[in-house]
């Protein structure tokens, strides 16, 4: 289900975990309600009248029906259940699930994205999650972006969208897993070493220039390790505070 708002504060893997609850079930819901047979009638209401149907889900996944709650807020292993119960789609035991002759199938893209997301809850407390690097969390949001795009061009065949609406829906998916990658720690260095040799050069003082540090607790933090150091208890600093003389760039470093 989709998380609250964003904290700036944020490991790459908090990061991998947003593009999932956010962005990746927002369109694996968007494909169920073009998809859903049920309408207008609410999908557990639905579900209800088909015998067995109710069969596979878990106690959370019948709860979350029991309250009635929509499917904008459900999480995707429940999106994907139904999309196989109530969508018109094949029965969970069909190949085209998890042995597709057609690997880009609309049907094997949501097996892939369920196992994702599966992945993800399974993993996410271990020491190799907490110290995801720049390059590892692109791949992951590269492999949502291809899972996404392909999701929204075999479902708009299936339902007769426009090419135009899909363009659209994708290029904003992608907006919304830039927003979320935001900049690089490799590319916030790059951007505060060229503001500093500008301010120095500026000032015809070339040789004025030296990477600031970071002090903590008698400790120096260089530049290039400023967005990965982590306190004691592995989370990110609440803030970090930046002295120096008056006009070394302090301001522009901060921006």
């Amino acid at each position: 289900m989709a998380s609250g708002p964003r904290s700036p504060y944020k490991t790459n893997w908090n990061k991998y975990e947003d593009a999932m609850n956010d962005v990746v079930q927002k369109e694996v819901c968007r494909v169920f309600l073009w998809l859903y047979q049920g309408l207008p009638k609410y999908v557990g209401d639905y579900l209800d009248e088909i015998p067995k149907r109710r069969r596979g889900l878990n106690k959370d996944e019948k709860n979350t029906l029991s309250l009635r709650k929509p499917p904008t807020s459900m999480d995707i292993t429940l999106l994907y259940r139904l999309l196989q119960l109530v969508c018109n789609l094949p029965s969970a035991d069909d190949p085209a699930w998890t042995d597709p002759i057609d690997p880009h199938c609309l049907e094997h893209t949501l097996y892939l994205i369920k196992e994702e997301r599966n992945k993800l809850s399974h993993e996410g407390h271990t020491q190799e999650a907490r110290q995801m690097s720049d390059q590892q969390l692109d791949q992951k949001l590269n492999g949502l972006r291809s899972l996404c795009g392909n999701l929204l061009v075999e479902a708009a065949r299936r339902c007769g969208r426009l090419d135009k609406e899909i363009v659209e829906l994708n290029d904003k998916m992608e907006a919304s897993l830039q927003e979320i990658r935001g900049i690089t720690s490799d590319k916030f260095v790059m951007m505060a070493k060229e503001e500093l040799l500008k301010t120095a050069q500026t000032k015809m003082m070339d040789e004025w220039y030296q990477q600031p540090l970071l002090e903590y607790r008698g400790r120096s933090v260089a530049l290039d390790d400023l967005l990965l150091w982590r306190t004691p208890d592995d989370a990110a600093p609440a803030f970090i505070l930046i002295t120096g003389e008056a006009g070394i760039g302090k301001s522009s470093l901060c921006r």
